[in-house]
């Protein structure tokens, strides 16, 4: 592994996960920052830029996946920012294309490191995955993969309901849950082009704001909603149009 970030901006490591009995590999990319900095989810918020990942000069690499643990909401002036305090660990779902031969995973991460101000970092790391082998990192690994949010059941989805606000001066709807163990915040996700803000209002109910949308046909819009809990995350997706209503 060959982290290359400055000191004052942290560090980046590529981790070997738990060994798989498919050929396929679980990994992870270690992030860690100053104490008090933060960086991006894949959907930053109001404010700030998405990591972006390149895989290319890697040998015997067929796919390599990026998963992102639930983020935090942060406020920087005011503004809402998603994503994660100190250190984070990105699980990667490597697929070689050869299961029988070792593959050579190299990561070129550009992202952001805030605190006080954004400084933008770039890094690149390898790592040597060897078939039916686990690291040492394993655990932190297997840990940050278990805290990727799942797709929800359909009786997960009926504890989720969205009703649009047709009084609203942009494109809104109400996000209530009304099961057990309800979500600590709400994140939404969509293509590029769109924006949709989410707000707590009051307990286990969100506003969701369409703040940003494309000239040109905005709806439908296809939304993934990210349920960050403590344990066991949800992701629910749908498509939300401007008269759309659902359970």
């Amino acid at each position: 592994m060959f982290p290359a970030v400055a000191a004052d901006q942290g560090e980046v490591k590529l981790l070997a996960g738990p060994a798989l009995a498919n050929g396929r590999y679980v990994a992870g990319v270690a992030i860690t920052m100053p104490a008090g900095s933060h960086t991006y989810w894949k959907m930053p918020g109001d404010a700030g830029v998405p990591p972006v990942f390149s895989f290319a000069g890697s040998r015997n690499l067929r796919d390599a996946k990026v998963d992102f643990p639930p983020p935090r909401r942060i406020s920087e002036a005011g503004l809402d920012a998603f994503g994660y305090l100190n250190r984070v660990v990105l699980p990667l779902e490597v697929t070689p294309a050869d299961p029988a031969q070792p593959a050579d995973l190299h990561v070129d991460l550009a992202y952001a490191v805030c605190n006080t101000i954004c400084i933008p970092a770039h890094a690149t790391a390898t790592l040597s995955l060897q078939p039916g082998t686990a690291g040492p990192d394993a655990p932190a690994v297997a840990a940050a993969l278990a805290s990727v949010p799942s797709p929800a059941t359909p009786s997960e989805r009926a504890d989720l309901a969205i009703m649009p606000d047709p009084g609203a001066a942009k494109p809104t709807w109400t996000l209530a849950w009304r099961g057990g163990d309800a979500p600590e915040d709400i994140f939404a996700d969509a293509p590029d082009g769109y924006y949709f803000a989410t707000r707590k209002i009051g307990p286990a109910t969100w506003t969701l704001v369409a703040d940003q949308v494309p000239d040109t046909r905005p709806w439908p819009a296809a939304v993934t909603l990210t349920l960050a809990r403590a344990t066991h995350s949800l992701t629910v997706s749908e498509t939300l149009d401007t008269a759309s209503a659902t359970r």
